[in-house]
């Protein structure tokens, strides 16, 4: 029998690495103001321009801003820090989308600027005909920018190159547990391990002396691809086909459309024949590692979950404080199952559930 770990997001942020949504925006507004900061402070101009805003200096004068209030997302920091400056300047964003996900404060991971994406384009295909095109370009132009400055930030934040922690490894290689089953099984330790990372980075998933006795075969795929990797790009899109307004934007027979669907992504590559290839091939247990298993990966998490030699599923939970988010998740999970009976014979009951640190 086998094991998948499907690593999410929450995997990196307990290694160590910022790369939350919360951190990625606030670090794009926080170098927003140091570029119109020194705009202004270098040039007589009295307006600022870039691709994605606009900034009018309202008195031409110049000073620092004031950037210190706690408690605010980094959008709402600019924009207060901005009206206390010296200038007093006003500020129009350009990038449309990305106000949108600005203004979303309540986001806290990729998952959710790919829903609020798609929830943007099923929008955009309702509207008439006659402006259905022209918002189209302008979303998926928009969205490619910040697809763009998310690899920047990660490519950053990837260069710490930080290692697995001790007690994740620990779970990692941990011998099958019979309670996490409803069947009988008469093994003890997975005989091979695939590593199904949904991030862009790579975390060092270091090896203990038990697994290189034991000679577990262990395998990585980077669905949605890597940074700085040419034979295996990033995907960063929308991954749910089996809704209504799935088939609605088909049937518009406009490929644009379609731009950043991952399950036609996932054919540019041989990621999905290999994942294909490791479930087919025996028994596995799922181990979640921080991944939200939200709608945006519905596809492809609905055949991992369904198919006949999943077996279990385990869900490694986070808990900063009293509050969990072991629920969330398997709400989510639910979602990927048509047959809940099912579901509730494969996931593992938080009795015998742990978490991730």
């Amino acid at each position: 029998m086998n094991r998948i770990i499907l690593i999410g997001n929450g995997f990196d942020l307990a290694n160590g690495l910022k790369t939350s949504y919360k951190h990625f925006i606030d670090n794009f507004w926080e170098q927003k103001k140091d570029s119109v900061e020194n705009y202004f402070n270098e040039r007589r101009e009295r307006q600022y321009r870039d691709n994605d805003i606009e900034v009018n200096n309202l008195i031409g004068s110049t000073s620092k801003f004031h950037y210190n209030a706690e408690g605010e997302c980094g959008y709402e920091r600019f924009i207060h820090s901005l009206s206390r400056s010296r200038i007093q300047g006003n500020m129009r964003v350009i990038n449309k989308f990305l106000k949108h996900i600005s203004e979303k404060n309540s986001l806290q991971s990729w998952v959710d600027i790919e829903e609020e994406y798609y929830a943007l384009l099923v929008q955009c295909a309702k509207d008439q005909q006659s402006v259905r095109k022209e918002k189209l370009i302008e979303l998926n132009r928009e969205f490619e920018s910040i697809k763009k400055y998310l690899i920047e930030y990660l490519i950053e934040e990837e260069k710490k190159n930080i290692c697995t922690k001790d007690t994740i490894v620990d779970k990692i290689y941990s011998s099958f547990n019979k309670r996490d089953f409803m069947t009988e099984i008469n093994v003890t330790d997975p005989e091979r391990i695939l590593f199904l990372n949904f991030n862009y980075t790579t975390t060092n998933i270091r090896h203990s002396f038990s697994w290189e006795a034991n000679k577990i075969l262990y395998e990585n795929i980077h669905i949605h691809g890597r940074l700085e990797d040419s034979r295996n790009p990033v995907i960063f899109g929308y991954g749910d086909e089996t809704g209504q307004e799935y088939a609605m934007i088909e049937n518009l027979n406009d490929n644009d459309f379609l731009e950043n669907m991952k399950s036609i992504k996932y054919l540019e590559t041989d990621n999905y024949k290999q994942l294909s290839n490791f479930i087919d091939s025996d028994n596995y247990q799922i181990f979640i590692f921080g991944h939200s298993c939200g709608k945006s990966d519905r596809t492809l998490l609905k055949i991992l979950f369904e198919h006949k030699n999943c077996i279990s599923i385990k869900v490694f939970y986070y808990k900063p404080d009293e509050k969990d988010n072991f629920s969330d998740i398997i709400r989510n999970i639910s979602r990927h199952f048509s047959d809940k009976t099912m579901m509730r014979r494969k996931v593992v009951n938080k009795k015998y559930s742990e978490t991730l640190l």
